[in-house]
């Protein structure tokens, strides 16, 4: 069974969005286990007037795995 990790990352530049994509990215680059790498990142933006963007990037085949994924962070919050 696949697990799901959600990691909040309130830090000082928590409303800084580019450099908590930086974060997100130096995070994978460093990643050293081969058995347990990521393959898939899941991002929403909204926008101001509420407008909801997905993005994904890596194994995300389809919007059907992507909202498979959106599905299982979902479920591991509640």
């Amino acid at each position: 069974m696949t697990t799901l990790n959600v990691v909040p990352i309130y830090e000082q530049n928590s409303s800084d969005i580019v450099a908590m994509l930086r974060q997100s990215a130096d995070s994978i680059e460093s990643e050293t286990d081969e058995v347990d790498k990521t393959v898939a990142e899941v991002f929403l933006q909204v926008t101001e007037s509420g407008e909801v963007i997905v993005y994904g990037w890596g194994d995300v085949h389809s919007k059907w795995h992507t909202i498979g994924i959106l599905h299982s962070a979902i479920a591991e919050l509640v």
